[in-house]
């Protein structure tokens, strides 16, 4: 390698310079050399941090009245990101106030999860709630989305003499 200080600059030869440069390129294509590791973010767009969160439209809940016997509630939502969903997660709470957390299953940008309603009891129409969040892979979440359904009790039964 050749090199000579001109005043304030360093010159080099052509071989020492396309050394230096190969080297250069080599731990770029490393990671070093920059401010830290390559950003592995979906949409790697130079750094970018993800801060947008999910949006959920669409809550469907069916059926939205159930017989005081009980039966499997179908949850579903349309959860969309600008990077991607990571999950999805339905929380029903019943009228005794325990609440019950389930994952969204995907089928594209539609997220749907099964409540196994237990038989009322009570006499009295109870109402569950169910709220469902979203959360991207950098941790941001939706604002949350509500809804109800409502399991009938005795006073809506049919009574045959």
């Amino acid at each position: 390698m050749v090199c000579r200080q001109e005043g304030d600059a360093v010159c080099m030869s052509r071989t020492a310079l396309g050394t230096v440069i190969a080297l250069a390129v080599a731990l770029m294509a490393q990671g070093c050399g920059d401010d830290g590791p390559p950003n592995n973010n979906a949409n790697n767009n130079n750094n970018a941090v993800d801060a947008t969160a999910p949006v959920l439209t669409n809550l469907a809940i069916d059926p939205a009245t159930l017989e005081l016997d009980g039966c499997d509630v179908t949850l579903a939502v349309t959860a969309t990101d600008d990077v991607g969903v990571a999950a999805v997660t339905f929380t029903v709470t019943p009228p005794s106030g325990t609440p019950s957390q389930l994952a969204g299953t995907a089928n594209g940008t539609r997220y749907a999860a099964v409540y196994s309603a237990p038989g009322n009891g009570t006499g009295a129409t109870q109402t569950y709630n169910v709220s469902v969040v979203a959360t991207d892979a950098a941790g941001n979440a939706s604002a949350p989305l509500a809804g109800e359904f409502e399991e009938l009790g005795f006073e809506h039964t049919l009574s045959i003499s």
